[in-house]
Parts: C-alpha cells; sequence; structure tokens
C-alpha cells in the first residue's frame, strides 16, 4: 500500500505501537518500552531537523545523524551503553516495519553497529546467603498483607526463577496449584514448579489481601490493584537498606540466583532452559557463564581421572 512521503513520524510510530500490541500481542511492558524509545528518537530528530519529521525524512536520514542521537544519549542523558543497544534494536525493528508497510526503502540505520559492552552475566548471591535473607525477611503469622506479600513475592522469584513481570501478572488462583503455566517474553507459555514453602507464602498473603477472588491479581497493593514492577523494585530497595544488602540484590538477581544454586547442584542447562522460558539454549549459557567456570573447576579438582595423576 503506498504512503505519502509526508506522513509524519509521529503517525507512523503510533500505527507501530498498536502493530506490535496488537499483531505481535507484545508485553504491556514491552510496548512502553518502544514508545519511549521512540519518542525519545522523534524529540531529538525534531530539534535536529527544525520540523516534525516526515516519512521522507527518515527515508533521507544519515548515519551521522544517528550517531549524534547516540552521542546525546550517551553524555547529556547518562544513557549505559546497554540501554542504548536496546534503544537501537527498538529502531530497527521500527524501520524494518516501515520498510513493510510503508514502502521505507534501505536506510542509514543498517550501517550503525552496537556498542560494545562487558558480557557479564548478572550477580547472584550464594546459597546460603539466600537462605539467611528469606529467614530475616520471614514474617510473623499476625503481621499485615504487605509484609506477607513482600515476603511471597521474594519467595516467588527465588523459587520459582521467574521474571519480575511474569510474577506480578499472576492471578490469585495461581496459589492453589502445585505448578504454574507462566506466559514469558514472546508470549511463549511455560510450565515451572511451585515448591510447597513459596506456594504456603503465597496462601498466607492471600488470607489478609484486599481482594482474594480467583481472578484477582496474586501480588496486590492496597487497593486491590496489582502491583507494579515499580513497587516491587522500592520494596526491595527498601529491604536491602534495612538489611544492609548490597546494591545488586535485584528481582532480576533473585532469578539468576534460582538458575545458579540449581546448576551447582547438577540440574542440567536444558532443564534449566526450560524452567527460565529461554527460546535458545545460548541465552542460558551465557546467563550462567560464571557459573560455567566455577563447575569447571570444581570438575577438573574432584574428577577420579584427575585425582589419580601421578
Amino acid at each position: 500500500m503506498l504512503q505519502s512521503q509526508d506522513m509524519k513520524l509521529t503517525t507512523l510510530t503510533t500505527q507501530f505501537l498498536e502493530h506490535i500490541a496488537v499483531q505481535r500481542r507484545l508485553s504491556d511492558h514491552t510496548v512502553a518500552a518502544y514508545k519511549r524509545d521512540l519518542s525519545q528518537f522523534t524529540t531529538f530528530l525534531t530539534e535536529h531537523l527544525g520540523h516534525t519529521p516526515s516519512l521522507a525524512d527518515l527515508q533521507q536520514l544519515e548515519a551521522q545523524t544517528i550517531e549524534a542521537f547516540m552521542a546525546r544519549r550517551l553524555s547529556r542523558e547518562a544513557s549505559s551503553k546497554t540501554t542504548l543497544n536496546r534503544q537501537l534494536s527498538s529502531l530497527r525493528s521500527f524501520f524494518k516495519w516501515a520498510g513493510t508497510h510503508h514502502q521505507l526503502g534501505q536506510t542509514a540505520i543498517g550501517l550503525i553497529k552496537n556498542l560494545r559492552t562487558p558480557d557479564t552475566p548478572p550477580k547472584a548471591l550464594k546459597g546460603q546467603e539466600m537462605i539467611d535473607l528469606l529467614t530475616k525477611l520471614t514474617p510473623p503469622a499476625d503481621t499485615d498483607y504487605a509484609d506477607q506479600r513482600n515476603y511471597a513475592l521474594l519467595m516467588l522469584l527465588y523459587g520459582a526463577g521467574l521474571r519480575i513481570s511474569e510474577a506480578l501478572g499472576l492471578p490469585a488462583s495461581a496459589a492453589n496449584h502445585n505448578t504454574l503455566r507462566v506466559r514469558g517474553k514472546g508470549q511463549r507459555d511455560r510450565i515451572v514448579p511451585l515448591l510447597p514453602p513459596v506456594q504456603a507464602a503465597l496462601q498466607i498473603s492471600l488470607k489478609t489481601a484486599p481482594l482474594s477472588a480467583g481472578n484477582a491479581p496474586l501480588f496486590q497493593n492496597n487497593r486491590g490493584d496489582a502491583l507494579s514492577a515499580r513497587q516491587a523494585q522500592k520494596i526491595l530497595q527498601q529491604n536491602r537498606r534495612e538489611l544492609g544488602l548490597p546494591e545488586h540484590l535485584t528481582p532480576h538477581a533473585l532469578r539468576h540466583s534460582f538458575a545458579s544454586h540449581l546448576l551447582a547442584d547438577g540440574v542440567a542447562v536444558r532443564e534449566i532452559q526450560e524452567l527460565l522460558g529461554h527460546a535458545d539454549l545460548s541465552t542460558t549459557q551465557r546467563y550462567l557463564d560464571t557459573d560455567f567456570q566455577q563447575l569447571l573447576n570444581t570438575h577438573g579438582s574432584s574428577h577420579p581421572l584427575n585425582k589419580n595423576k601421578s
């Protein structure tokens, strides 16, 4: 379908966001990230060109202009290289969509390479550190809902290895089963075992929740609405401050700790891949890179063939 070269970038981005939300069925969190990335790019381009950008402007865009946008994000707006690479990925997806749906030809975005970043996996807590943390945070039986909910959320993130968005999207009825059906990235479903201590923590928290019906959120704010990811992060930040815990203790670190401790106890990497919901085994291998090195060292010093060397 031919489109006018005068179509504004704001109109194009609105159509693109509708496409990824409706046609590709990406999560609200992902759509919001795309919207934020494209909005920042549109603002920069408008200032750079001196007028509202159009489809024709995208076609004529020079690589130096995109590099100038990256430089601003890195300096004035203090974005990390990882964040900027993710934003470049958003722009590439948008330009590809515009090429398919609006006949946008080859553009300068194809000339831009990702910035090099250190390939470091997220930090995990040691097994005993994790147990000590959960022991310290175990609330009394008669405490209020917020404390019970916060503890149950930590138990679920560590006990099932969920992403924070996956945990916050679960209904209250999930606490009634010994397995969870989780919808992860790319709308892929997976089944995750729900360990008895985790299930017990969830059920206890729901007893004092604002809403306890099966279709209510599993984790709620004081109004009975689903707890937001930002609220969950603040809860963990508060726990860190109160207990003097390291800054790398994030919701994602709990998920990584889950995977690391399974690997250390001999669970196969492919099984961990299924539990984490990774599409590719290489993602799981990179995710556990530090732990692989530890296993290699242990293997080298513990295997009978090595011990019997003269």
